[in-house]
């Protein structure tokens, strides 16, 4: 029975809902043409720009219960005189009053929704505002039966922009959902707004605030229109788990005039960064911190182009943590007192940032210290510093782009202050004040773009002023090691600021360089194409003389390595200044003997560098010099070929570019060399003689000297006539001249005299057998490349050479009786016998040296 009543009144009340809204729906649908025209009637009196609506509607269910005037595809010009750019515009508007409205008659619109919209408020240069849309019209009559009277307006997925040019300041948030109730008496209109929105960006000139954050916005305001004045009631602004609390007071009569204060609540270094211009949140919005962080602060003034508001700001923490997430380092136990304020003349160059009583533990070492940056114009900064800490926890807390990674420990004492632009300048360094020590045990430093680590590093660093004194530090950087004794003077200009000097002054040991590895650690590269590269010939390193880095070095290294090239006991100067390196002397052990060289090295253009050297080499294996120089770069004449003393002195000017490749068009050099005690052992050339001399005598042809100067010009060595006295049975002293080429092109010319008899040789003694006056010639030359070449009678020089004799020949008149009596012998001797070292046969018929064989007498 009681399921039939509940039924029976269910059926009652939906029917009665049916019908209401039936007669809700004809009402509408009856008075709509009427009531938009009262809308818009209405809203003509009150908006005084153009305004452009695709379709007006009237509905009941677009905002039911109420009824809503539907305006779509609305768009409302801006108030300046010409623009044709809209103010607003929205897919839709809805302005909202009660169906009890249409009985009575009486409209009242109290409500307006804003959906899928934009908002684009403006000032222009001339201070001329673009939002001056609302008017009264004086000359119509009061309408009775329609009237707004906003009480709610609600916004949802609305674009706001707020561009005021004289002030530079740019404004982008997006409004998801956001309500304001108002409330108008008089001059005086009352807002209580709360929502959602995303903040794109707020820009005052150059700085950027809470870009692209979201944010939770509960606020109350008071706008009077005749004083243009705003009081703000506290309010709340949340960004993230961070709340902000602001309150007081706008004028914007003339200039902008702030009176307002603000603190933080539930806050954190997060909360504090976010206050920051993006530039500084992209540096440190990655900082978490958790432990008790306060923070509050003042803005008060004129804002115009040419002034700015004071701003005080005091934040601090008290046992907090400190975590850098990226490097999971952390520091904790931190307390300290910050402040900032931009001073009394509201600028840059009276701001101060101060971090007072700082004490922490990194890595459970305590630290404690103070700092203060004024003027951040021409900076002054005061800092002191005292702790032992890990080099790995420092970097992981605070990260350095020119350090990959660190480890070991450093302990700290120092102490700083003065302004960081006499760093940059050079000078004033009566006006800086620093002070301190840092010792280093076992720290390794890892730095970017260079493979290999300093590793191993212990030393003390004394800080005076702009300087540092090094007093033995010692390490290895690969397999190479150091130990380093002097100053490094602009040291901490170079270490924190930018394009900065460094100058070292110092005394430096060493047991061992690799010079291989240490060029090589220069340039990160992958395996693959370090690989590749060593397949194609081209050296995984360059030398890179910084303008900025000079030096003055007493070096004295006990093992140095270079490719092939090896030395031991490196003594010597070596200087760099303005990209030169230059060297009063240096001197070593190489190949068995002694080498001592001074010079400079040019390298303010990296892919030509001039190398201007005298040297000195005394005694030296011919053999060893040969293989450590990789046979100087030809492959005709090699290491294996040669044994030998050499004592020379070389003046050369060389070009190489940035990988240390020879730039061997531009090579000049003189040498004055001698050799003693020389050998040519089986080369290849040499065996070509051996139809004019004994092949076993040509394996090893040995001299006791050689002396000769030789000229490098336009990649080609010049050789002027020389003689090498041998001990090969026909040829004692052999004559050689000629050109040969780094493009392996030889232009050789040989004298031999021969001698026609077998002379015996004494044993040990190597004295060779003297030349007598018509000894026969042969005269060969040696043409081609290291792979092609030939061995071939020298025609050209016999001939000089037979008219050279003819000239100088007696005539019959002025020989004797008793020459020109001498019968002439019957028999002529064959070449090749007299060659061979053979006994003539007797021939009827004369015999003519073959075509190409030339000999003299």
């Amino acid at each position: 029975m009681k399921a039939k009543q509940i039924g029976k009144l269910l059926g009652w009340t939906v029917g009665g809902l049916v019908l209401l809204i039936c007669l809700a729906a004809s009402l509408v649908y009856f008075y709509q043409d009427k009531v938009i025209a009262l809308f818009v009637a209405e809203a003509n009196k009150h908006i005084k720009t153009k305004v452009q609506v695709r379709q007006i509607a009237l509905s009941l269910f677009d905002k039911f219960p109420q009824v809503s005037v539907t305006l779509d595809g609305v768009q409302v010009m801006e108030s300046v005189a010409g623009s044709q750019m809209p103010l607003a515009s929205a897919d839709k508007i809805f302005c909202t009053f009660s169906m009890l409205d249409i009985l009575l008659k009486k409209y009242q619109v109290r409500e307006l929704f804003m959906e899928n919209g934009e908002v684009h408020v403006k000032v222009l240069p001339s201070g001329e505002i673009n939002y001056r849309i609302f008017g009264k019209d004086t000359t119509a009559a009061p309408n009775e039966k329609f009237a707004f009277n906003l009480q709610k307006i609600s916004l949802r997925n609305v674009l706001v922009t707020y561009n005021d040019q004289p002030l530079q300041q740019y404004d982008k948030i997006m409004a998801h959902q956001v309500q304001a109730a108002l409330t108008v008496n008089g001059p005086e209109i009352t807002i209580q707004g709360e929502g959602q929105a995303y903040v794109h960006t707020v820009r005052l000139r150059e700085n950027e605030y809470f870009k692209n954050k979201e944010a939770y916005i509960k606020s109350s305001l008071r706008l009077n229109l005749d004083t243009k004045s705003i009081w703000l009631a506290p309010s709340l602004v949340q960004v993230n788990k961070a709340s902000y609390e602001v309150a007081g007071q706008i004028n914007y009569a003339r200039n902008i005039y702030y009176d307002l204060i603000f603190k933080g609540r539930n806050t954190s270094v997060q909360s504090v960064v976010a206050l920051l211009p993006e530039k500084y949140y992209r540096q440190y919005g990655q900082y978490e911190s958790s432990g008790a962080v306060y923070f509050n602060g003042l803005v008060k003034g004129h804002l115009s182009p040419t002034e700015s508001p004071l701003v005080n700001i005091s934040f601090g923490c008290r046992n907090a943590a400190f975590y850098q997430p990226d490097y999971k380092q952390k520091i904790t136990h931190l307390s300290l007192n910050g402040s900032f304020t931009n001073g009394a003349r509201h600028k840059s160059a009276t701001s101060v940032l101060a971090l007072k009583n700082f004490k922490a533990r990194l890595a459970g070492e305590p630290i404690v210290g103070n700092l203060v940056y004024r003027n951040f114009d021409n900076p002054y900064l005061e800092l002191d510093l005292k702790g032992k800490l890990a080099i790995a926890d420092v970097l992981g807390i605070f990260p350095v782009a020119e350090i990959k990674s660190g480890s070991g420990q450093a302990q700290v004492a120092v102490a700083f202050a003065g302004p960081l632009k006499l760093f940059r300048t050079g000078g004033g360094e009566a006006a800086v004040k620093a002070n301190g020590d840092i010792t280093l045990h076992n720290a390794m430093l890892q730095l970017s773009g260079y493979q290999l680590p300093f590793r191993g590093l212990y030393g003390n660093f004394l800080i005076r002023k702009n300087d540092v004194a090094v007093t033995n530090f010692r390490g290895w950087l690969g397999n190479s090691d150091f130990k380093l004794n002097g100053f490094f003077k602009n040291a901490l200009s170079w270490l924190f600021l930018k394009n900065q000097g460094l100058r070292i002054e110092a005394d430096l040991e060493s047991k061992f360089i690799n010079g291989d590895q240490l060029l090589r650690g220069g340039v990160a590269q992958t395996a693959n194409k370090r690989q590749h590269n060593s397949a194609k010939g081209i050296n995984n390193y360059r030398l890179r003389v910084s303008p900025r880095f000079s030096f003055d070095i007493n070096a004295s290294v006990r093992h140095l390595q270079f490719r092939r090239f090896r030395a031991k006991n490196i003594k010597g100067n070596v200087q760099l200044q303005r990209q030169v390196v230059s060297s009063p002397q240096i001197s070593m052990n190489v190949a068995g003997g002694k080498f001592t060289l001074h010079g400079r090295m040019d390298a303010h253009v990296p892919d030509n560098i001039k190398i201007t050297t005298t040297a000195n080499l005394a005694n030296m294996q011919v053999d060893s010099l040969f293989y450590e120089f990789e046979n100087f770069g030809q492959q005709f004449i090699l290491q294996q070929h040669l044994r030998g003393v050499l004592t020379a002195n070389i003046n050369s000017d060389l070009y190489f570019n940035s990988r240390l490749q020879a730039k061997t068009d531009l090579m000049e050099a003189e040498i004055k060399a001698m050799v003693r005690n020389g050998q040519l052992l089986n080369f290849e050339p040499l065996q070509k003689l051996s139809r004019f001399l004994k092949r076993k005598e040509l394996e090893n042809i040995r001299f006791a000297e050689l002396s000769n100067n030789f000229w490098i010009q336009k990649r080609t060595v010049f050789i002027p006539e020389m003689e090498i006295r041998t001990d090969v049975t026909r040829a004692s002293v052999i004559g050689v001249q000629g050109t040969h080429t780094f493009d392996q092109e030889m232009d050789y010319k040989f004298r031999i005299p021969l001698i026609l008899r077998k002379v015996r040789l004494p044993e040990e003694s190597g004295t060779p057998v003297a030349v007598t006056a018509g000894t026969p010639n042969l005269f060969l030359t040696l043409k081609g490349n290291e792979q092609d070449y030939k061995v071939a009678m020298d025609k050209s020089r016999v001939k000089n050479k037979i008219t050279l004799n003819l000239r100088r020949a007696p005539t019959p008149e002025s020989g004797n009786a008793e020459e020109r009596k001498t019968p002439a012998p019957k028999e002529k001797v064959g070449l090749k016998e007299v060659l061979k070292n053979k006994r003539p046969e007797k021939r009827k018929e004369e015999v003519k040296p073959e075509e190409g064989e030339y000999f003299d007498f």
